[in-house]
């Protein structure tokens, strides 16, 4: 089995108007034998929420990359390496640091992992059809959710399953989540299928150019927030 990913990130509009620049980080990697995908959304209300997001990504890849582990040691390694990191990182309080994660991690034998802390989504697709495989988790108020490094070993949602062939996962930030379904039905829009078409018939590189395009052009229309994506898909 063969694995492709890419993904784009997008300052939004209102972050560009008060001069912050994109607080959303990907990371997307491909070894022999696995292929993983990392999306994180820098809290807004976090003075390191950019930093946040940057070092989610890294733990996890630091974590998951080439490592055969089931749900349950990929939860206690990652909570256990993520409030560690979090802590070291030059003494700054966690009320300064916060950001949501989500990844998907695929193996060559066959199964995957997915991880998924706070809002933004994760979808599964097979053959055309699309389901939500990780739904947003808001708090108290429908704009509240739920972060790194405080919020992981109560928050951390964990998926683990099998993989086949033409297999695809797309994760979002909460930028543009809300357009790729209806949160009430949870019925997916079409626009999942686009994402994951792209990358079937492009390279990463050239996949990760129209994502971007797509992000800066058409999302832009539809909200202020910044935007991420990344897909995975198995061959």
């Amino acid at each position: 089995m063969k694995f492709r990913t890419a993904g784009a990130t997008a300052a939004g509009s209102a972050h560009l108007s008060r001069g912050a620049g994109c607080q959303d980080m990907i990371l997307t990697r491909k070894s022999e034998g696995y292929c993983l995908a990392v999306l994180a959304d820098g809290a807004g209300s976090k003075k390191y929420a950019a930093e946040s997001a940057k070092l989610c990504c890294a733990v996890a890849a630091e974590i998951l990359s080439g490592r055969a582990m089931t749900a349950e040691e990929a939860d206690s390694a990652l909570c256990g390496r993520i409030l560690e990191i979090f802590s070291m990182n030059g003494g700054l309080s966690t009320s300064d640091l916060g950001a949501t994660l989500l990844f998907v991690y695929l193996l060559e034998s066959g199964k995957y992992i997915a991880g998924h802390v706070g809002d933004g989504a994760i979808f599964a697709g097979s053959g055309g059809c699309w389901r939500v495989l990780s739904a947003p988790e808001n708090g108290e108020y429908i704009n509240e959710t739920y972060f790194v490094p405080e919020d992981i070993p109560a928050h951390l949602r964990l998926y683990a399953g099998t993989v086949a062939p033409g297999d695809s996962f797309i994760l979002t930030s909460d930028g543009i989540s809300d357009l790729l379904y209806d949160p009430d039905t949870g019925e997916t829009m079409r626009a999942c299928g686009l994402f994951e078409a792209i990358l079937n018939d492009n390279e990463s590189g050239k996949a990760a150019e129209i994502y971007q395009n797509e992000l800066d052009t058409f999302f832009r229309r539809y909200t202020a927030d910044d935007m991420s994506v990344a897909v995975i898909k198995a061959f």
